[in-house]
């Protein structure tokens, strides 16, 4: 039986620098059936001649020229123009093992599953520096509901797009809201939801590139506050189809709400929107008095309802401490 079609969709933007190691990783793949869709999101740099370029080396690439929208759109761009029975995400400062895209439809094909999702390496300026799961033996077949509650775990079934093989069918009139950051934090829910069986293993196959030009890594603005927003559309989601596990995912938005308190501290021009967050974390937390938390997390409520600065005074010294860099 022949390989059926993976497309892989990759949004491209100001990538010039490391597009060719994403893309050759891509073509190097033992899975030779693949329709690789580079998206050129409207990039100022040489990023959309080098897919071009490409893709006259190269049959199996399609380059679309679009203008500039944002990941979100460019990923849409790339659902609407493709071809395949099974659909993949790469970002284009990240790159792949030769055998990812084998292993997980192998998986998908042996447990029956609508999305195989794997491990993921992370890589910093040094070379590989740890990994999301330190559990490399980990394996899961899960139905929807366990899909979903994993989900909210997020340590092995993350809510990212790109370490995991999706069949064509999970797509179908779904795409991801344009204009806002973080906008597979939203869509990964209801992407477990439409899964009749999900799989995971802890075997790494995809490298994330710790940029220090990465949205989470760099000077906080007020944009970054969407995921906030992406947050609260997976709680409405979740209040829908999964009311049992709203205490999960009430916890996990508070602690959002925690990282973005304190990453957003010196933003001046985020004053504003940091004392709405902070009254809606209190009413969360009034009203849901016994959300399950780690340690650590419940150590940062006891502070935060002693008040803002206090708590974060106290995340400043545990983020010291911890020697986690911020």
């Amino acid at each position: 039986m022949n390989d059926p079609l993976i497309s892989v969709i990759i949004p491209v933007y100001k990538a010039e620098g490391y597009l060719e190691r994403c893309v050759g990783s891509i073509r190097n793949q033992n899975y030779r059936n693949l329709e690789i869709i580079l998206v050129d999101d409207g990039s100022p740099d040489e990023s959309g001649a080098m897919c071009d370029r490409f893709a006259q080396e190269d049959s199996r690439i399609r380059v679309l020229h679009e203008k500039n929208g944002g990941p979100a759109s460019a990923r849409n761009a790339g659902l609407n123009a493709m071809t395949g029975e099974y659909v993949a995400f790469v970002d284009s400062d990240d790159d792949i093992i030769p055998d990812m895209f084998r292993n997980l439809y192998d998986l998908c094909m042996e447990h029956q599953a609508d999305v195989a999702c794997c491990n993921t390496i992370k890589v910093n300026d040094q070379g590989p520096c740890g990994y999301f799961n330190d559990n490399l033996n980990d394996f899961l077949i899960l139905n929807k509901k366990e899909a979903v509650r994993e989900l909210m775990e997020n340590y092995r079934v993350t809510d990212s797009l790109w370490d995991k093989l999706y069949h064509k069918r999970i797509f179908e009139g779904l795409r991801m809201l344009e204009g806002v950051l973080y906008e597979d934090f939203d869509i990964l829910c209801q992407c477990m939801h439409r899964a009749d069986r999900v799989v995971y293993t802890g075997k790494p196959m995809y490298h994330y590139y710790l940029s220090q030009n990465s949205v989470m890594r760099s000077a906080f603005k007020a944009k970054q506050f969407d995921i906030m927003e992406m947050s609260r559309k997976r709680l409405a989601f979740l209040q829908q189809e999964y009311p049992e596990f709203m205490d999960v995912a009430y916890s996990k938005h508070v602690e959002l709400g925690f990282e973005m308190l304190y990453r957003s501290r010196v933003a001046r021009d985020c004053k504003e929107i940091r004392k709405e967050l902070d009254r809606e974390l209190r009413r969360i937390l009034k009203d849901h008095p016994n959300l399950p938390m780690t340690r650590n997390n419940r150590i940062k409520v006891f502070f935060f309802r002693m008040g803002l600065p206090v708590f974060l005074a106290f995340v400043s010294v545990y983020y010291r401490i911890k020697g986690t860099q911020r």
